[in-house]
C-alpha cells in the first residue's frame, strides 16, 4: 500500500475514534450513568486523540500531493523548455552505463 492509501486510512480511523468519543458524550448526557465522570474522560481521550491522528495524517497527504504537484509542474516546464531534467533519465540504459561506468567493468564490446 502507498503511503497516501496508508495515510487516508489513518484519516478515516482518526473520524472514527472522534464518532466514538462524541457517541460516548451522548450516551452520557443522555442517560447519566454513575461512572459518568469516566465516560465523559474517556470520550474527550476519544475525540481528542482522533483528532490529532486524523490532522496529522492529513497534513502528510496534503503535502505528498503538494510535493508530487510540485514535480509534475518541473516536469512540465522542462519538457516545455526543451531541457532534460535529471540529465540522464532520457538516455538509454546503455548509454548511461558508459557514462556512470568510468572504464570500470568495461570490456570495450558494445
Amino acid at each position: 500500500m502507498s503511503k497516501k492509501g496508508g495515510n487516508v486510512i489513518r484519516i478515516v480511523l482518526g473520524v472514527y475514534l472522534i464518532y466514538l468519543g462524541v457517541n460516548i458524550f451522548i450516551e452520557v448526557v443522555q442517560k447519566n450513568p454513575a461512572n459518568s465522570g469516566f465516560m465523559g474522560a474517556a470520550g474527550g481521550i476519544f475525540v481528542i486523540v482522533g483528532a490529532v491522528y486524523a490532522f496529522l495524517a492529513a497534513k502528510k497527504v496534503f503535502a505528498e500531493m503538494k510535493k508530487e504537484k510540485n514535480v509534475e509542474e518541473e516536469l512540465s516546464a522542462s519538457e516545455a523548455d526543451g531541457n532534460k531534467m535529471a540529465g540522464d533519465r532520457n538516455i538509454p540504459c546503455k548509454e548511461r552505463i558508459k557514462r556512470t561506468s568510468h572504464g570500470r567493468g568495461r570490456t570495450g564490446q558494445e
